[in-house]
C-alpha cells in the first residue's frame, strides 16, 4: 500500500505473465512470504530490504526462511526472536 492507502491487487495465477521480476519457480507461499520479508504491519521491517531485495533472497534461497535470515544477520541488525516473529506474521495473513 502507498501512503494514501491505495494499492494493487495481485491474483497468483498472473505472477507468470510478470516481465520485470522471474516468479516462475515460486510455489505455495513463497510470495506472501516475500511480501512479508520486504515489510509488514505485523512484523517489525528489517532495514534495506524491500520488495526487490526480498525478491532477489526468494530466488536465491526459496522459501526457507532460516537460511535468508542467516545471510541477513550477516550485514543487518535482526532481533533474535525475527524468526518466531515471521511466523506469527504468515500465520496471521494465513488466518
Amino acid at each position: 500500500m502507498d501512503r494514501n492507502g491505495d494499492g494493487y491487487e495481485i491474483k497468483m495465477e498472473n505472477l507468470n505473465k510478470v516481465t520485470e521480476m522471474d516468479f516462475s519457480t515460486f510455489k505455495g507461499d513463497m510470495f506472501l512470504k516475500m511480501c512479508i520479508l520486504s515489510g509488514c504491519d505485523y512484523l517489525p521491517s528489517i532495514k534495506s530490504i524491500g520488495f526487490k531485495k526480498s525478491h532477489k533472497l526468494f530466488l536465491e534461497f526459496g522459501d526457507n526462511i532460516p537460511e535468508i535470515i542467516n545471510k541477513l544477520i550477516e550485514k543487518l541488525p535482526i532481533d533474535d526472536d525475527y524468526e518466531a516473529n515471521f511466523e506469527k506474521a504468515l500465520l496471521t495473513f494465513k488466518f
